[in-house]
């Protein structure tokens, strides 16, 4: 197998919760958000017709250098940083919100693959954080999958 690149996301959505709301409960910075009812936006601001529909937030976890390369130690890492959330992320759940972990790999040829261990698995249950991968052919797309987040 070939060595592949990754950006890890956390996605949340809501109902009705305000995104700032849910930057200061995380602690991180949103790189992207936007409240339910708001009028909606390109990714660079430009106006589309219509609001959305429901809150939401997306925060870019950084990984550390040791651990690129490593997506299933970078998303352990990560999670168990989030079980300090738990209760919030079961009240997000509980009033018809969503979260998760996307995921964007990058390969340059062949294939890749991850080992995602019954530990990890258990946790993102706990969380209720669910787990979405967008697997790309070359690193050449990674502007491009970013840009549709």
């Amino acid at each position: 197998m070939y060595p592949a690149k990754y950006k890890i996301t956390l996605r949340i959505t809501h109902p009705s919760m305000d995104p700032e709301d849910i930057s200061t409960q995380l602690g991180l910075q949103a790189s992207r958000r936007w409240s339910a009812g708001s009028r909606r936006t390109t990714p660079t601001g430009t106006l589309l017709s219509g609001v959305n529909d429901v809150t939401f937030c997306m925060f870019e976890l950084e990984v550390p250098m040791e651990m690129i390369g490593d997506l299933g130690s970078a998303l352990s890492l990560w999670t168990k940083k989030l079980f300090a959330a738990k209760s919030f992320f079961d009240h997000i759940r509980s009033t018809g919100g969503t979260i998760e972990y996307f995921i964007g790999v990058f390969m340059e040829k062949g294939n890749t693959g991850v080992v995602m261990e019954v530990s990890l698995m258990t946790q993102l249950v706990e969380l209720g954080i669910d787990l979405s991968l967008d697997i790309y052919e070359s690193q050449h797309v990674e502007q491009e999958a970013t840009q549709h987040t």
